[in-house]
């Protein structure tokens, strides 16, 4: 198991007899313990953790960066073996995980062209640029010379280039999972290296993929090998691309479930999506938005035809309302972000199709910047009659 601990106080019957505080990671296994010795009696234990959604080790290793010298494997692991050696399994771990986003690019170009790659970990060090394949053989490779127990994944990932609905044939894509006693815990090196921008690789470290919940990772990526799912039962390939896309932002932000799970679905005029969220354990101040495409014979265009209202009245899940107001197939995107971030970040995508026309056009009330802490809750569509109440 693996958390921070942040704080471990120990009580007998008289009151509080011992307290330990740490901020850092422990990692407790059979080969490094760390035990408390106390006579026999009763005690009563409590063990305050941080919230083990994302591990973020940035900050602890950002001023003293592991730099390789040279292109030769036995300078690279003497170097790397040195500057680990008194590192914990998780910490090893990050260090190459964290190396090879800061070194290692993703050559778009070369992929698109179709020329072949050098995957072999000496080809990779001399030119500092792979595929997925070669991400996931040279973290194997340089993990195996520290001594941690790794294996390599293949499988069907989701990426940006993913059209929703589709059905991949062939595996396109490869991925790691260590095992720390007789637990494995799964990493992406190359999804958290950075992100595709048209022909560019954009370095940018996401360590969401480092140690990710194995239930949030199946949104985007399948194993071949049902076993390395990590969660029980395991999913149907045809589940797996039938499932709505969620991206890392979604987690990121503190979202926790959607009521719709499924990425096409029918709706009528009005439909609601539900996003549940946890903020006990975070200051953080969420926001979304939502833009509404509409499939014609030019691909998916802005629709002016629908209306969408958010809102937020439990404390638990923003509800989007929409309304489509024609018959069609259309793309619903939901964007979030944080106090903290000056643009929004693609959460989720959806595609509903509208099943039948509205009798009449139907639209929300305009909300204008100013009463943004406002909420409509009656009516929320439709014309207002003479004398009718309305709730805010």
């Amino acid at each position: 198991m693996i958390v921070f601990i942040e704080s471990i106080k120990i009580f007998d019957e008289n009151g509080l007899i011992k307290t330990i505080s740490n901020n850092d990671l422990y990692y407790f296994s059979k080969d490094n313990k760390n035990e408390i010795n106390l006579k026999k009696g009763k005690y009563r234990v409590i063990i305050s953790v941080s919230k083990p959604c994302k591990l973020n080790f940035k900050r602890k290793f950002k001023d003293n960066r592991v730099k390789f010298i040279g292109y030769t494997n036995e300078n690279n692991q003497g170097i790397l073996k040195e500057k680990t050696l008194n590192l914990n399994i998780v910490e090893k771990a990050y260090v190459v995980f964290f190396w090879m986003a800061e070194n290692i690019i993703y050559d778009l170009k070369r992929l698109k062209t179709g020329k072949n790659f050098d995957s072999t970990p000496e080809g990779i060090y001399k030119y500092g640029k792979t595929k997925c394949a070669g991400y996931a053989i040279l973290f194997a490779h340089i993990a195996q010379n520290l001594g941690l127990d790794i294996e390599s994944i293949s499988g069907y990932a989701k990426g940006n280039q993913y059209n929703s609905g589709e059905i991949i044939e062939k595996p396109n894509h490869q991925w790691n999972a260590i095992k720390i006693d007789d637990n494995y815990f799964l990493i992406d090196s190359t999804w958290g290296s950075g992100q595709e921008d048209e022909d560019e690789h954009i370095k940018e470290l996401d360590d969401f993929y480092f140690f990710c919940n194995p239930k949030y990772l199946i949104y985007t990526h399948l194993p071949e090998n049902d076993k390395w799912q990590l969660i029980n039962p395991p999913i149907t390939k045809e589940e797996f691309f039938n499932q709505v896309q969620i991206q890392s932002c979604f987690y990121i932000y503190h979202f926790t479930d959607i009521n719709y799970k499924k990425s096409h679905f029918n709706v009528n005029n009005l439909e609601t999506i539900k996003l549940f969220y946890d903020l006990k354990n975070t200051e953080d101040i969420i926001e979304i938005s939502v833009d509404i495409y509409s499939l014609n014979n030019n691909g998916y265009v802005k629709e002016d035809n629908c209306d969408y209202i958010i809102k937020n009245e439990k404390e638990n899940n923003f509800e989007i309302k929409l309304i489509f107001n024609k018959m069609g197939i259309y793309k619903v995107c939901i964007y979030g972000k944080n106090q903290f971030m000056d643009s929004y970040d693609s959460i989720v995508e959806y595609y509903p199709t509208c099943v039948k026309n509205a009798d009449c056009e139907l639209y929300f009330p305009k909300m204008f910047a100013n009463a943004s802490d406002i909420q409509i809750i009656q009516p929320l569509y439709d014309n207002l009659k003479e004398g009718q109440e309305v709730k805010f």
